[in-house]
């Protein structure tokens, strides 16, 4: 009987944690579907299904030994990791490796950390952003760095924040909101609709103080 590996587990679980959003005038190129953040962080802090963030780290499947080193080196590198470390992992870095566990390649995230790539704020990556990579001769890259651009606006949902100016959003960004049906503006090139939040957890604390 084949037994999940613990990489395998947490995709599941964010599959399971995927969110329909039910916006209905979104770019048709958006991303269909994301994880909530709460989800992202529960992951690395509440061990969902047993996990922990050792178990996650030191995943023996074959493609986790390819990527990341043996069970024993990543073992000592775990051992030997300080708190700051470690605190990235489920703070700045929680992001990204949530997407590289969704993409079946979270042994990347070392040589990530390595080369300070992030998901963060409203700073979404571009292939620019892997060109250091390339030179570590990791295998399939070419094919997990598609999938990471790709699916990355999944994971990472900007926090909407009021502004007296006109801000550009890229088409493929996802707006957890929905919209009203009844318009209550329309210019030469844009419509002005209210909407309300799908998730409060990218509402900031001073919207609709502007």
């Amino acid at each position: 009987m084949n037994v999940a590996s613990p990489c395998e587990i947490a995709k599941e679980y964010l599959e399971d944690s995927e969110v329909e959003p039910i916006n209905t005038y979104s770019p048709l190129r958006s991303a269909s579907f994301y994880i909530p953040a709460r989800k992202i962080k529960a992951l690395f802090e509440d061990e969902p299904y047993g996990l922990t963030a050792e178990s996650l780290f030191l995943c023996p499947c074959a493609r986790c030994i390819s990527d990341g080193g043996s069970v024993e080196y990543r073992s000592e590198c775990f051992i030997c990791f300080n708190k700051l470390k470690q605190r990235e992992l489920e703070g700045e870095y929680a992001v990204i490796y949530a997407l590289l566990i969704y993409v079946r390649r979270p042994g990347l995230i070392q040589k990530f950390q390595k080369h300070e790539i992030k998901l963060e704020g409203t700073r979404y990556l571009c292939d620019a952003d892997f060109d250091k990579l390339h030179r570590e001769g990791i295998s399939d890259l070419g094919l997990a760095q598609r999938k990471i651009l790709q699916h990355q606006y999944s994971f990472l949902v900007r926090t909407l924040r009021p502004s007296s100016d006109i801000i550009s959003i890229p088409a493929k960004e996802l707006l957890p909101i929905k919209e009203d049906v009844e318009l209550k503006g329309e210019g030469t090139f844009t419509e002005v609709r209210c909407f309300e939040f799908q998730d409060d957890v990218y509402r900031s604390r001073d919207f609709g103080e502007v």
